[in-house]
């Protein structure tokens, strides 16, 4: 149910998550999202709207020689432009259906 909440943004859209992490955050607060990376224009337009800069971007490749699928973002309200952009993330190894070693990590 939550995936199909927040893939398609039924419940709200890029705008209010912003919207409402502006109002929430101080200044030099950070927010963390992980979002298409085919939408990476329309999120930094959007955080850059509410006065956020992407200060670190990660994108997430399902395999080693696929396109990214996500973009791993951390911005920072109020904060200068110094955006750092990190090694790709591959979330799959050879076996499509688990995890790479650094993805389980994270996760477990």
């Amino acid at each position: 149910m939550e995936k199909a909440v927040a893939r398609p943004e039924l419940a709200c859209e890029l705008q209010d998550v912003v919207r409402a992490a502006d109002h929430l955050l101080v200044p030099r607060g950070a927010l963390f999202m992980v979002y298409p990376a085919s939408r990476f224009g329309e999120l930094t337009s959007v955080l850059w709207l509410h006065r956020m800069e992407p200060r670190t971007a990660r994108w997430g490749h399902p395999l080693a020689d696929r396109p990214a699928k996500l973009v791993l973002l951390h911005a920072i309200k109020a904060g200068r432009a110094d955006l750092t952009v990190l090694p790709p993330l591959v979330l799959h190894g050879d076996d499509e259906h688990a995890f790479t070693d650094e993805v389980n990590a994270m996760l477990f």
